[in-house]
């Protein structure tokens, strides 16, 4: 992000005695591939703090759902539901198998996909849909769940920013059969680049083992279960570092502090800002009953992108950086040559119009006042 800003739209947390501590033990014992130590910590922390079955750590997000859609033996043809409102990696990982990429539309609650668009974007062709469950904050997961299994479609979750949020006491990223989080630095818990696959069925752990060490039954063979590994799959370098780990195992002994402070950081900003939505300026970030957040995004929602860059041009003034975020998908050149399907997504449309990121980050805290003071007062012209 950039370092013009007072107050920048994002930093990232660090423990740099920590951090180091732990890299310092990879480079003494010289191993440094995937799969080691310091992957084994993580992945233990994971299952432990956040209940999740069998996790494979990967180089990032994009590698886990890219696993995901070689676990689901994707064929040209297959339809993959999905909102046009996510990262790319969510559409990439499934039109590189072949699979016809298929959007929905968003609700403007929680900016998360519509139920009742999923609905009528199901065919006979439809193989999975995949929930994004935006800044950490719950779709109608019950919902979509119930339409899956009625329907025979595999759910997936892309939790890539959910990593602490809940819905209805269960972790996000334990609902589908299989799902993925983020360990980029843009996130709560960051490493540089990184990723886990989180699979809630068992059935995929063998093979997707194979599928992370290139497509060979390597793990067998460190085993001792093989006499020798070989290719047996479909597969690619899916495997987290040592020293990615090492870092990533620092920052997840924090996590829970980071995600307080966030969370805090979030109902500040909603306290302020609430009245402004009562009186119809804009809409702002909300979490539905039974949901708690990470505190990941803050966002608000401006009936128009003019009445958005205003404000983004107001709070650079003010020495505060505001983003966007992502352009829908139905909108981008490879859309288009790929030829997607999707039906009506106003929602989707008028988001992005609107859409509008605050600051929000541990170290923050001393700044809070001043951001929500900016904010208003750019309110109180309009």
């Amino acid at each position: 992000m950039s370092t013009s800003f007072e107050i920048p739209y994002h930093k990232v947390f660090a423990n740099k005695a920590l951090e180091l501590k732990y890299i310092n033990e990879v480079l003494e014992s010289g191993k440094t591939s995937g799969n080691q130590e310091q992957c084994q910590n993580v992945i233990n922390c994971l299952k432990r703090d956040f209940s999740y079955n069998d996790v494979l750590l990967m180089p990032s997000a994009t590698s886990a759902l890219e696993a995901m859609a070689l676990l689901l033996d994707i064929q040209v043809g297959d339809e993959i539901i999905m909102p046009s409102f996510t990262f790319v990696s969510t559409a990439n990982a499934f039109a590189l198998r072949g699979a016809k990429i298929v959007f929905a539309d968003i609700e403007s609650e929680t900016l998360n996909l519509c139920p009742k668009s999923l609905e009528r974007s199901i065919t006979p062709k439809t193989k999975a849909c995949i929930v994004i469950n935006y800044g950490g904050i719950a779709a109608k997961i019950y919902e979509i769940k119930d339409l899956c299994e009625k329907n025979n479609i595999v759910l997936l979750e892309d939790a890539a920013q959910c990593l602490g949020s809940k819905y209805q006491g269960e972790f996000l990223g334990s609902f589908g059969s299989m799902s993925c989080l983020s360990f980029h630095e843009s996130k709560i818990v960051q490493c540089g680049e990184g990723g886990a696959l989180i699979l809630n069925d068992s059935r995929f752990l063998q093979r997707a083992r194979r599928i992370q060490d290139k497509g060979t039954n390597r793990h067998e063979f460190k085993l001792g279960n093989v006499s020798k590994y070989q290719w047996q799959d479909l597969g690619s370098s899916y495997l987290m570092s040592e020293l990615n780990a090492a870092y990533l195992r620092s920052q997840l002994n924090f996590w829970q502090e980071i995600v307080e402070t966030r969370k805090k950081i979030w109902n500040l900003y909603h306290n302020a800002f609430s009245s402004f939505e009562n009186s119809g300026i804009c809409q702002t970030a909300k979490i539905p009953k039974d949901a708690i957040t990470n505190g990941h995004i803050f966002y608000l929602v401006f009936s128009n992108s003019t009445q958005r860059d205003n404000f983004t041009i107001h709070m650079k003034r003010e020495g505060v950086e505001c983003v966007t975020h992502y352009e829908p998908l139905h909108n981008s050149p490879m859309a288009a040559k790929l030829g997607v399907n999707f039906e009506s997504l106003d929602v989707t449309e008028k988001v992005f119009a609107g859409l509008v990121r605050l600051p929000i980050y541990p170290g923050l805290e001393s700044k809070i006042e001043l951001i929500i003071k900016a904010v208003k007062t750019y309110f109180n012209k309009i």
